[in-house]
C-alpha cells in the first residue's frame, strides 16, 4: 500500500481497439467498506481506440455508508490529449497529499482535486491505497481493430516523499 507522496510509472500502452490500460489504486480498507466507500483513483487510464488522449478519475462515496454498493457513486475526470500513447514509453504520476491530488503525464499536471472541490462530502483519500496496472480488453476501449497482440510494457513504478509527505506501507 501507499499513502501520500509521488508515485510514477512509466509505461508504453498497448495499441488498438478494445484495450483499456490503467494505473490505478483502491482503499486498502475495501475489504472492510467496500467500494466506492473506499475509494477509487484512476491515475492513468486510455482507451485503445484514443491513443493520444489520457484521462484520470476520482471515484467515491455519495453517501459515506460502508458496504452499500453502486447508487451511492460519482467520479470526476481529467483529461489530457497528447502524442499517441502506444507509440513510445511516458511518464503518469500522482501528487497526493492530505486532502489534495494531482495528476500528471509526461511531468505536465492535467487536473487537481481536493475534499473541497468534489462533489461530496466524502473524502476517501486520506488512508493508504494500493497500485494495480492492468490492460482490460472490452467496450470501454472502442471496437476491435485487427490486432493479434497487446502488450502493456511497464519500465518501473517508483514512489518518493513530497514536502515530508509519502510512505510505502509493506504487508
Amino acid at each position: 500500500a501507499f499513502q501520500y507522496g509521488y508515485i510514477e510509472t512509466r509505461i508504453q500502452m498497448p495499441a488498438g481497439g478494445r484495450n483499456w490500460p490503467a494505473f490505478w489504486m483502491l482503499g486498502e480498507n475495501i475489504t472492510q467498506v467496500a467500494w466506492p466507500q473506499s475509494g477509487e483513483i484512476d491515475i492513468a487510464e486510455q482507451g485503445g481506440n484514443t491513443p493520444s488522449r489520457n484521462s484520470g478519475a476520482l471515484h467515491y462515496s455519495t453517501n459515506g455508508i460502508a458496504n452499500s454498493c453502486c447508487g451511492n457513486h460519482t467520479y470526476d475526470v481529467g483529461a489530457y490529449v497528447g502524442p499517441n500513447y502506444s507509440a513510445d514509453y511516458h511518464t503518469y504520476g500522482m501528487a497526493w497529499t492530505p486532502n489534495r491530488i494531482e495528476l500528471y503525464v509526461d511531468g505536465l499536471k492535467f487536473v487537481t482535486w481536493t475534499s473541497s472541490t468534489i462533489r461530496s462530502q466524502f473524502w476517501s483519500f486520506n488512508q493508504p491505497f494500493f497500485v494495480i496496472l492492468n490492460n482490460a480488453m472490452g467496450g470501454f476501449g472502442g471496437n476491435w481493430t485487427g490486432w493479434t497482440q497487446s502488450q502493456m510494457k511497464i519500465d518501473y513504478v517508483r514512489a518518493w516523499k513530497v514536502d515530508g509527505y509519502g510512505e510505502v506501507v509493506k504487508r
